[in-house]
């Protein structure tokens, strides 16, 4: 009889240390993903910039003069390439500013869903079983919003990039043709 009171506490207590050891694997999972978070909202907040807007009406306004002074007989090829490369500023401002906003509101739910897992894990709340389930589920979505950080990111930085290496010449061009100098000197 004393035996099997005997395993029957050393079950009982294999069993508690297995749940702890599984809980504090569960509670680690949670807290990497929610560095993880914290370091992709400093990338986001560290290049983030409010002068989209602003730039995006220069760029347009650049544009509309150079539609308005445009001759097949005013464009040569290299050019073309460098009017191609500003407007992808145009092209792109507008949705880099929509995947931003998207980006933010995706990344605070996020972050809120992480802190009522790790709170549900410590506090032992609903259904234990699924927790690793769950904790699956928040990775996928913290790699999608890594993803979509980094196409903010890179098209973001190439706009800025584009402005700042054709801008000064393609306004200059642009007054240019409204001028009716000639504009192969440039």
């Amino acid at each position: 009889m004393m035996v099997r009171l005997f395993f029957l506490v050393l079950t009982v207590g294999l069993l508690v240390a297995c749940h702890d050891v599984k809980k504090q694997q569960q509670l680690e999972d949670v807290a990497a993903l929610l560095s993880e978070m914290d370091s992709m909202q400093r990338v986001y907040n560290t290049h983030y910039t409010d002068t989209l807007p602003a730039l995006l009406d220069r760029v347009r306004d650049v544009e509309r003069e150079i539609k308005r002074g445009y001759g097949n007989d005013t464009i040569d090829l290299d050019m073309g390439r460098k009017l191609e490369a500003y407007r992808f500023i145009s092209r792109n401002i507008g949705p880099v500013q929509e995947l931003g906003s998207e980006y933010s509101e995706r990344a605070a739910e996020e972050r809120t869903d992480l802190l009522q897992l790790q709170k549900d894990i410590r506090a032992g709340s609903g259904d234990r079983s699924r927790y690793d389930n769950y904790i699956r589920l928040e990775k996928n979505k913290v790699t999608q919003l890594r993803v979509m950080l980094g196409d903010w990111f890179d098209t973001q930085q190439q706009c800025l990039a584009n402005y700042r290496d054709y801008h000064v010449e393609m306004q200059a061009y642009a007054l240019r043709l409204r001028s009716g100098k000639p504009i192969h000197s440039i």
